[in-house]
């Protein structure tokens, strides 16, 4: 055996060395301390994982052999283990297939604070409640991402990438602007385009909420999700409009975005209800508002005109 120990300082130069020596000279190897990495260098096993078919499967027989051991958690605590290839087949995801090809339990509890899902009518406050949720939160630790026709995997990757990896309690604010095209006076072309960013936008879900892990292929940029730091995402649905209900659009919602009806739960936000303000109350308000602005002097201002208009005329 050739051990690596990890340290804190260790630097990519270091490791480097060490995974050159993996690849060019048949023997067993272990690094040791994986978590201890910065996240940078950790991402960078991952990858060297990704392209060496020995060191993701070791065999008994295999010239080279490449272990890894870790006394906490760390990029490769649950290295992705459907590799984009294996997985993403130019079939559509839905919710029975993305069940069956996610491991159970892929991600640990504390990976997760909550993954919700906020719906309601329009101009219900589903907005307001996930920023008052996220209200005591520093700002590096809240990301938002709007969902809309100009989302890219690669667009959301970037955007994740400014995330502290090393805080617990960050949030990420999935914001959906689009709306299902209507069966009335839309072209066909415009329903495939919907649907098939619709797709895209599933796929990434499906990456990043159970397997942990996205990237972008055609870039190569990617984004692994820090392990049992106990994150939040909180994904707002959009309505389909006043007259259709809350539930028929989060049904019609997941049945675009099926993975998300595997890992997320649901909170509906109850309707706005109008205040009934009859004249005893609008007379105590006018009275508050006096005393508010002018004083008891208002309030006595405001009562002698009262009288006077309540006097009959001679």
């Amino acid at each position: 055996f050739q051990l690596f120990r990890c340290q804190p300082y260790t630097t990519e130069d270091e490791l480097n060395l060490f995974l050159n020596r993996v690849a060019q000279h048949p023997f067993q190897y272990m690094i040791i301390g994986v978590e201890k990495l910065p996240y940078q260098l950790q991402e960078s096993l991952l990858q060297f994982q990704l392209r060496s078919p020995l060191a993701l499967m070791p065999d008994a027989d295999a010239v080279t052999c490449l272990n890894f051991v870790e006394t906490g958690p760390s990029v490769l605590r649950e290295m992705p283990w459907i590799m984009v290839k294996d997985h993403k087949d130019g079939t559509a995801l839905s919710y029975e297939r993305a069940k069956k090809i996610s491991r159970q339990g892929v991600m640990a509890f504390e990976d997760f604070h909550c993954i919700t899902l906020v719906y309601g009518h329009a101009g219900d406050g589903k907005s307001h409640l996930i920023r008052t949720r996220l209200r005591n939160r520093l700002s590096h630790m809240v990301l938002n991402i709007p969902i809309n026709e100009a989302f890219t995997p690669l667009s959301a990757i970037k955007k994740l990438q400014a995330l502290p990896t090393d805080t617990r309690g960050c949030c990420i604010y999935f914001n959906f602007t689009m709306l299902p095209p209507s069966d009335v006076g839309i072209h066909e072309a415009e329903k495939t385009q919907y649907h098939q960013l619709m797709e895209v936008v599933n796929w990434f879900f499906f990456d990043l909420l159970v397997l942990g892990y996205v990237e972008d292929i055609t870039s190569g940029e990617s984004f692994r999700l820090p392990g049992g730091l106990s994150w939040a995402v909180f994904i707002e649905v959009p309505s389909r409009g006043q007259h259709v209900q809350p539930c028929d659009s989060i049904q019609q919602f997941l049945e675009d975005l099926p993975t998300l009806g595997l890992v997320g739960n649901k909170e509906f936000v109850e309707p706005r209800r109008p205040y009934v303000i009859d004249d005893d109350v609008q007379l105590v308000c006018k009275y508050l508002k006096a005393y508010e602005t002018v004083g008891k002097t208002g309030i006595d201002k405001l009562y002698k005109e009262s009288s006077r208009k309540s006097k009959p005329n001679p």
